[in-house]
């Protein structure tokens, strides 16, 4: 940047940046030194955002003057002596680590409730005045607001983020919380609780991974864990947190308290445990929702493709919606129909374990005949969005089942017939023989095996609607594939 003077503000040399600006030293004739942070202007962001709230609360950098150029905001504040970030980079024990946390939780319990800061970390913590004080206040604030924060995706600060902001869910004040803990656990730990090399490292972490309880003051490390609570209404208020910090200065230890504060430290533990457990579950939710929306994206595109082939080159078939179904087609003394996509959980397989393959949704695929031939009226395949080939890679694929030979019972009215998951499905993908058998795939039902699935559809539906289509004898084993990863 080649600004050298705003305001009567002489710009010096470049001190540092963040993730939303840059800082100068900055200097006026007989004034004392201060720095000059330079915020880029971002459209749909106010320039209020950057001080609105900060003037009542305590323990905070001021802004000395507030300036323009064409490009950034320009805020002048003074020099603090380092920040907590220096003080952590010298490695060696830091005496008063109990007092910055005290001064830090002073500031948070002014901001709660009115105030998030986004981005509390050592960077943003400075010493000023023999306090520690919060920098930054407003910047994180004035770039969520902006309509243009996609361009600083890649600075939320990953090594201290609450997991609701891994989730780009609202931050509150718990998301600050969340931030003192893992200062507070640098501080007494002598580095960071979570130590991935990315952000998909730091994200599952965050959102995962419970840190190891310090060894320090069981009430002092019971509150740190508190903080890093993975579900942000189960952290402390900022006011708790100060409260307990002044008493763990102020008051005596005992035996006795010692004994209880550590009795203390296993609940909040085994509560960590619960709130990893919650937030897994959470966070597989949010997986599963996502790759159901994909899967319906990719099942109305081969739907739609073996519709539109069926109105083109037989114009006299009846092609309609029905409740549960994609759409239906009648052609002569047949119909032919695809239901719409269901979500599956990927564990309700009944009294059996699944396959090693994770089923994310199911639809059907069915011929229906008008005059039943000899009771078979025709047949019926599963489709599961699944990744039956390749673990981690989903798509949808055909499957269809057929009762065993070597077992007696009734005989299906379709051959072969589709199945949802459950026990009798989980049986037949297993290796070996049961009640019921696979007798069909899965094949892939990608991009590259669409006109293969509707060149054969059309052509099952073709002597359906003209009474040709037979009760297969055999299952074509050029379509079988292991359904077995191994």
């Amino acid at each position: 940047m080649d600004v050298e003077e705003v305001g009567g503000w002489q710009i010096g040399a470049r001190l540092g940046s963040g993730g939303f600006g840059q800082v100068f030293e900055a200097s006026k004739a007989g004034g004392p030194r201060c720095v000059a942070k330079f915020v880029p202007k971002l459209p749909g962001a106010q320039r209020e955002l950057l001080f609105a709230g900060m003037a009542n609360v305590r323990n905070v950098v001021p802004v000395l003057e507030t300036l323009e150029t064409e490009e950034h905001h320009v805020l002048i504040m003074p020099r603090a002596n380092r920040s907590l970030s220096d003080q952590l980079r010298v490695g060696t024990a830091f005496d008063d680590s109990l007092e910055a946390l005290v001064d830090i939780a002073t500031a948070l319990v002014d901001m709660d409730g009115n105030i998030v800061h986004r981005d509390l970390k050592p960077d943003n913590v400075l010493l000023y005045q023999d306090h520690w004080c919060l920098a930054d206040f407003g910047i994180s604030r004035y770039v969520e607001a902006s309509t243009a924060t996609d361009t600083f995706k890649d600075s939320m600060s990953a090594f201290y983020a609450a997991p609701e902001q891994w989730r780009l869910e609202r931050a509150t004040s718990a998301t600050d919380i969340y931030a003192f803990g893992i200062v507070a656990w640098e501080l007494f730990g002598g580095r960071r609780p979570f130590l991935g090399t990315t952000r998909e490292e730091l994200r599952e972490m965050h959102l995962h991974s419970i840190p190891e309880s310090l060894q320090i003051s069981p009430r002092l490390a019971a509150l740190i864990d508190e903080c890093l609570y993975k579900a942000a209404g189960a952290r402390p208020s900022a006011a708790n947190v100060l409260a307990r910090l002044q008493s763990i200065t102020s008051e005596p230890s005992s035996t006795a308290r010692t004994r209880l504060a550590t009795a203390n430290l296993a609940v909040v533990a085994e509560r960590a445990q619960a709130a990893e457990e919650a937030s897994r579950a959470v966070t597989e939710a949010e997986r599963r929702t996502a790759l159901f929306g994909v899967s319906q994206l990719a099942h109305s595109r081969f739907s739609d493709q073996l519709k539109s082939v069926i109105e083109a080159d037989a114009p006299s078939a009846a092609v309609r919606s029905r409740d549960g179904a994609t759409w239906t087609a009648q052609l002569g003394s047949a119909s032919i129909g695809i239901s719409e996509p269901f979500p599956f959980d990927g564990v309700s397989w009944g009294g059996e374990e699944g396959p090693v393959f994770d089923v994310i949704a199911v639809s059907t695929i069915s011929i229906v005949l008008e005059a039943s031939q000899h009771g078979w009226d025709g047949r019926s395949h599963s489709l599961y969005y699944c990744d039956a080939q390749i673990e981690g890679q989903y798509g949808w694929f055909e499957l269809a089942f057929m009762s065993s030979p070597f077992y007696g019972g009734g005989r299906a009215s379709r051959v072969p017939f589709a199945l949802d998951p459950g026990d009798d499905a989980a049986k037949a993908l297993r290796r070996g023989m049961d009640v019921v058998q696979l007798a069909w795939g899965p094949s892939k039902v990608g991009a590259e095996e669409e006109a293969a699935f509707v060149e054969r559809w059309i052509d099952w539906f073709a002597l359906a609607s003209q009474s040709e289509l037979r009760e297969p004898t055999r299952m074509p084993e050029q379509f079988h594939v292991d359904p077995w990863r191994q």
